[in-house]
């Protein structure tokens, strides 16, 4: 975010910035999408040994000091048992695990699920990669729960950015799972992106010099949404994720 807001020129108002290092901003693209490739084949490498991640970001991943992505805190990964899989694909496994900002919906509802939650949180990460802004920030629990959990409400999308991106992300977090696509196709699409990237070739927002990096508001209160809602085994969750705590 700091890199991106001092390499981006001069801000001019409505003609946007001026002046900005077209060539370092279009570096950082690169740099954001080889991370969201390496994720999602982290997450693909799970998922095609039957495990299902459930508490995807930012605070389970970081680089070694080559440089390398890592995925780590693996206390909520569960093996996916075919023999308990329903009819309908999903499997009865424990609601509200996770962290809420990240945590698909019918996982906070306590609803059967399967693999594609990891999906669910892949594109709302995707989201805070390409924008440098934290999803859902200023929202309650309580506000979670009614207007991303119950109303299908979604982070927005800018407009500069390229459509596959765009597309990828939004089919990612779709309200019904069954609409996700799986990491195999999440994976090859950014392999494709990086690729491409990588060659000069690829496509990045229209108006680079635009990226508007904003500074991190400082927390006031407690960010009960990036809780892991397992540290606690005896309150009633359900209740205390309603309390008034801004994130």
């Amino acid at each position: 975010r700091k890199d991106v807001g001092d390499n981006s020129g001069v801000w001019l108002g409505p003609f946007g910035y001026c002046c900005a290092k077209e060539q370092f901003l279009y570096q950082t693209w690169v740099e954001r999408i080889t991370a969201a490739r390496d994720i999602a084949n982290a997450i693909y490498y799970l998922h095609s040994n039957g495990i299902v991640y459930r508490d995807l970001k930012p605070d389970n991943l970081g680089f070694d000091a080559t440089g390398t992505l890592k995925l780590f805190d693996f206390g909520l990964a569960k093996r996916l048992d075919p023999d308990y899989m329903t009819d309908d694909g999903v499997y009865f496994l424990t609601g509200n695990t996770g962290s809420l900002r990240y945590m698909a919906p019918e996982v906070a509802r306590g609803e059967p699920y399967n693999q594609r939650v990891d999906s669910y949180s892949f594109g709302i990460l995707f989201w805070q990669i390409c924008s440098l802004q934290t999803p859902f920030a200023g929202f309650s629990t309580r506000m979670h729960a009614e207007q991303v959990v119950q109303k299908g409400h979604r982070p927005r999308v800018e407009v500069s950015w390229p459509l596959s991106w765009s597309d990828m992300m939004t089919r990612a977090w779709h309200p019904d799972l069954t609409s996700r696509p799986d990491f195999d196709e999440i994976s090859v699409f950014l392999d494709d992106q990086v690729e491409n990237l990588k060659n000069n070739e690829g496509e990045v927002p229209s108006r680079a010099s635009e990226i508007k990096a904003k500074k991190k508001n400082k927390a006031k209160v407690t960010e009960r949404l990036d809780v892991d809602t397992r540290i606690s085994t005896t309150e009633d969750i359900t209740s205390k994720r309603f309390e008034s705590d801004v994130v």
